[in-house]
């Protein structure tokens, strides 16, 4: 889905408990809902929607690397200390434009997998809105700050060149 916007609001449930709510909308009138826990801090629109795109990541990537497999109940309280944590940093024309800290994968191979998958996905986006994608990268970092490599849109579209995308609907 191409977002085309995010909308984010406060929701008090009837116990009086506010949650942060981030509705990224797409073409078609999709979207997807995320609720976050509001806390005792204040946080305002930027800090939601990062948060809530990283949550999506990590949903998104824990889907398809554990596609097929039953999933057991767990505490969510309880660390997955299989995982590792890395940040994955978005850049174009030289400038990083977006940033998704804490991203937990089980490995550096999933971690570069991600960053195909996601550089493929704005690849086509940027074309799609008229754009040059030319500079664009995704560069992904451990939770030491190091960075372990980079995936530039010049290389998924060389990768990739022979590759027919599906029409959006």
């Amino acid at each position: 889905m191409q977002v085309l916007r995010t909308e984010c609001s406060v929701v008090v449930k009837p116990n009086d408990d506010a949650m942060h709510l981030v509705r990224f909308v797409g073409q078609g009138g999709e979207s997807v809902d995320v609720t976050l826990a509001a806390g005792s801090e204040a946080i305002d629109d930027a800090e939601m929607v990062q948060k809530a795109a990283a949550i999506m990541v990590q949903v998104a990537v824990s889907l398809a690397s554990n596609a097929g497999q039953e999933h057991e109940p767990r505490d969510v309280d309880e660390p997955l200390s299989r995982l590792q944590r890395f940040r994955f940093a978005y850049s174009g024309k030289g400038k990083d434009f977006h940033e998704i800290p804490n991203v937990e994968l089980p490995s550096v191979e999933a971690a570069q997998a991600e960053a195909i998958r996601s550089a493929r996905d704005l690849y086509r986006d940027v074309i799609n809105a008229g754009q040059t994608p030319s500079g664009w990268a995704v560069r992904v970092y451990d939770e030491n700050g190091n960075q372990l490599f980079e995936v530039s849109f010049e290389d998924v579209n060389a990768t990739d060149q022979h590759r027919e995308w599906p029409s959006e609907p």
